[in-house]
């Protein structure tokens, strides 16, 4: 018997969005209660707690940024909100209000662009949709002045310091992806324009903060901003010719953007997406079928799926909609991408697959780790595609964790090395680095996997 996935067992419930301020800090404060020694003690009190604060929905940079007390930015160099004025053919955010995106300009490599998407989930009902935009995920109203949102890496990166820096607030719900200009009864009153925004925040970059031909650009995001920079790597190519930026070189390196990997038993037939855990764990195992989720997250985002992926699946007579999945993006997707995925997807595994995070007997305990390595091996199957991609590369450490951290390394190198290796050309580190750790039950083995406190 087939089952249908509800968006709730996909996306998570809409407590899952919250962000500093509300759930995640409450949570922070009620697990680890000031006052904190210092920044490391509340940190490693967060990492003790891990699990609890990934169910709360808290990420690793909103844990940092908390722990820290939210940093101001670093002197001589503002940080610029910049919020969009003419918004009426794009630059909303769920509410309404205008979207925009946080610049700091470059101090000496005025040519190097790093653009960061953030993640936060995604929403596709009523509830966690009108939820969502409430919180500064759906709302700009809520973002700060004069610092970044949150953490992210490459922004202290020694190799990308001092480049222009442009944080993108993920405040549609669709991924990066959508491109409804309307508000209907059907998208509950509230707008997804999320790749509307996207191409927005290029035409002012270009406009007004001196993005210029010749350039060299690097577009990433973690987890749902991951997803969209997958999804949105060759518009974005596109989109700078059509300004006349066509000797701008663009590289993406989305992290744990990697929704879905593809289990050919999944239907129908060539989504792209993995069986859910209770479908797998059925006797026999029942194939899990995708087709209203998908169809009912493209519809209300208005998604913009890649134009090759949905000619490539028009071609073979499947339903373009399976370009929703990166399994199937990934394989014509033009601009290089250096992928940076977990083998064991903790978000995914949880949140997702609705794999229990607290087994109630043995035999669910047996279950849980069975499913966990099989979800490794079709995390690695499925990523194994980027080999046959000349110039690409992948960061695919065994850990059992959403975010790719900092700390964890492969063959000795971190995903922050291997990313600056990779970008400047240098090749002094291998472009595809996949964890060789191996355990008897295929369970995860990595070295240096955080879970909370890593960005």
């Amino acid at each position: 018997m087939l089952r249908l996935v509800s968006i709730s067992v996909l996306y998570g419930a809409a407590g899952a969005t919250d962000t500093i301020g509300t759930k995640c800090e409450a949570e922070l404060l009620k697990l680890c209660p000031k006052p904190w020694s210092t920044p490391r003690a509340c940190g490693e009190c967060a990492e003790g707690h891990a699990a609890d604060l990934l169910l709360a929905g808290c990420t690793s940079g909103e844990i940092k940024q908390l722990c820290l007390g939210n940093p101001p930015s670093p002197p001589g160099r503002d940080i610029t909100k910049v919020l969009f004025s003419d918004i009426d053919n794009g630059g909303r955010c769920l509410d309404g209000s205008p979207a925009g995106f946080y610049i700091q300009q470059a101090s000496t490599m005025q040519s190097t662009w790093v653009i960061y998407l953030e993640g936060g989930g995604a929403c596709a009902d009523k509830d966690s949709c009108t939820e969502r935009a409430t919180t500064s995920l759906g709302s700009s109203t809520h973002w700060p002045d004069g610092k970044w949102p949150k953490a992210f890496s490459l922004a202290d990166d020694p190799d990308f310091a001092a480049a222009n820096h442009v944080f993108v607030p993920y405040c549609s719900g669709d991924e990066h992806s959508g491109t409804n200009l309307n508000t209907t009864a059907e998208s509950f009153g509230l707008y997804f324009q999320g790749h509307l925004n996207l191409a927005r925040m290029l035409e002012r970059l270009h406009s007004h903060h001196g993005l210029g031909d010749g350039a060299r650009m690097l577009l990433t995001g973690q987890s749902a901003g991951g997803i969209g920079a997958f999804k949105n790597a060759d518009f974005v190519s596109d989109k700078l010719e059509r300004l006349g930026l066509s000797n701008t070189t663009l590289k993406a390196a989305p992290n744990a953007g990697w929704f879905w990997p593809g289990d050919p038993r999944a239907l129908p037939a060539g989504v792209g997406m993995p069986i859910v855990f209770e479908n797998w764990t059925a006797t026999p195992l029942s194939p899990t079928n995708w087709s209203a989720p998908t169809a009912l997250m493209v519809k209300l985002w208005g998604a913009f799926l890649p134009p090759a992926c949905t000619s490539a699946m028009a071609s073979k007579g499947l339903d373009p909609t399976f370009c929703n999945s990166v399994h199937n993006v990934y394989t014509h997707t033009k601009v290089p991408v250096l992928t940076i995925e977990n083998q064991f997807d903790s978000y995914q595994l949880s949140h997702s697959m609705g794999v229990p995070s607290d087994p109630k007997s043995a035999e669910q305990k047996a279950q849980v780790d069975a499913y966990t390595a099989y979800y490794g091996g079709l995390m690695r199957d499925s990523t194994a595609q980027v080999a046959r991609k000349e110039g690409d590369g992948l960061f695919l450490p065994s850990c059992l964790t959403h975010v790719v951290s900092a700390s964890a390394t492969v063959h000795g190198y971190t995903y922050l090395q291997h990313v600056s290796d990779w970008f400047f050309g240098r090749g002094e580190i291998p472009n595809m680095l996949i964890d060789p750790c191996t355990s008897a039950d295929g369970a995860p083995c990595g070295k240096g996997c955080k879970h909370a406190v890593e960005e």
